[in-house]
């Protein structure tokens, strides 16, 4: 019975090594960049988004219904 106890134990801690050590192998290609908010961006892929549209008397409305937006367009920071 105590083997069995020790052998769990070894394998739950075999375990838990081994997926410390793959989250850390996965991590490393893992990078975080901060950019400002007023550097324009330029999309890698195509995304889905909902985008505001200004009214002629200078109101902004959020669009019903998103767009795509496609790879290369640039996106800029508008504090409005």
């Amino acid at each position: 019975m105590r083997s069995k106890q020790k052998t769990l134990k070894l394998l739950m801690g075999f375990v838990i090594l081994i997926g410390l050590n793959g989250c850390s192998i996965l991590s490393q290609n893992t990078r975080v960049v901060l950019i400002p908010e007023t550097e324009p961006l330029q999309l890698a892929e195509d995304v889905e988004v909902f985008v505001y549209i200004r009214l002629p008397n200078g109101d902004r409305v959020k669009a019903t219904n998103p767009i795509t937006a496609k790879a290369g367009w640039w996106l800029v920071y508008d504090p409005e």
